[in-house]
């Protein structure tokens, strides 16, 4: 894999897509090629039949090298469903020593 190309995918319940983008010298990226697959053996972003999934995932994965012409050995993944959340939390300590040097004690 160059190393200036990035490889996206995302596992979906009906499909996995893959994005491949190269990035210049000025820093801007520029989409190469996209492909795409119907992934089977998912349902609502759960694992239901985990032969199925593999079997779709590795069909897709021959099919992306086929494609890209080389060995995919990184990539960056999403992987969605119900079961999976982020939460931003936002908090504040009250720091009592009169240097406002935070310790161990207010962590």
């Amino acid at each position: 894999m160059k190393s200036n190309h990035t490889i996206g995918i995302d596992i979906g319940s009906s499909t996995i897509k893959m994005v491949i983008t190269e990035t210049t010298a000025e820093n801007t990226s520029t989409i190469l090629h996209t492909i795409e697959s119907p992934s089977h053996g998912m349902r609502n972003g759960y694992i239901v039949d985990q032969e199925r999934a593999e079997e779709s995932f590795e069909r897709f994965m021959r099919k992306a090298e086929k494609e890209y012409k080389e060995k995919i050995s990184y990539a960056k993944f999403s992987l969605g469903g119900i079961g999976l959340s982020s939460q931003y939390v936002r908090t504040s300590i009250d720091i009592l020593r009169k240097d406002n040097e935070v310790t161990e004690k207010n962590v």
